[in-house]
């Protein structure tokens, strides 16, 4: 008996036999991880937002991902809306950008300009960039997806101020983590748009409190 991987490669049969009995106590694992998540979250968003106070006022912003093609532009140009539409016609002072770790001067794939255009966003004309130290240095929030993402940020630029985006989630993730949708299904990346949606209003709550005392609607 053989079997096929994730990439369409043939697999020994006891490799088949081995995954076939290891599945269930890797649902287990799976399952027990997201509990622990999930405890865990209250008290890292309480962390993040603590963190995001002592930075304020945050002027310029910087949103990572690993290629800057589906979640990081689709996290800047959401922000940028956001803020817009918070008080219309009043400019909330938020400079924000979108970097990567790999590949620069690349389109968002069809899939993730599908996806955002359902929800009002136009990632036709972007491209991506680097997060290079030239573009880090004077930021005073760098959002990032992952963990190892942060721990790269961290290591890389040691003087700049590395926020979870997950952290901001104002529900209870099953994983900290915002995964990578790139070659997934259309549903997938609606599901990760749909968290950025939530942890950047979160976000926009912390960086302008007082907005609508200041300028009531």
């Amino acid at each position: 008996m053989t079997g096929a991987d994730s990439n369409g490669a043939t697999r020994p049969a006891w490799i088949e036999a081995l995954a076939t009995v290891s599945r269930p106590g890797r649902r287990v694992a799976r399952s027990l991880l997201h509990r622990i998540e999930g405890l865990l979250h209250p008290w890292r968003r309480r962390r993040a937002a603590s963190a995001l106070r002592l930075r304020l006022p945050v002027e310029r912003t910087l949103i990572l991902c690993y290629g800057n093609i589906c979640r990081s532009p689709y996290a800047e140009y959401r922000l940028r809306k956001k803020l817009s539409a918070k008080v219309p016609g009043v400019d909330l002072g938020m400079d924000i950008a979108s970097a990567g770790f790999f590949g620069p001067d690349r389109r968002s794939p069809e899939a993730a300009v599908q996806a955002a255009g359902e929800r009002g966003i136009d990632l036709a004309p972007h491209r991506s960039q680097l997060a290079t130290p030239a573009l880090v240095v004077g930021q005073d929030l760098v959002l990032v997806m992952t963990r190892k993402q942060a721990r790269d940020a961290r290591k890389a630029f040691p003087d700049a101020f590395v926020l979870h985006l997950g952290d901001l989630d104002p529900g209870i993730p099953s994983q900290r983590d915002i995964p990578d949708p790139y070659g997934h299904s259309p549903k997938f990346f609606a599901e990760v748009y749909a968290r950025i949606d939530l942890t950047l209003d979160t976000l926009v709550d912390l960086t302008h409190p007082s907005i609508l005392t200041q300028h009531p609607s």
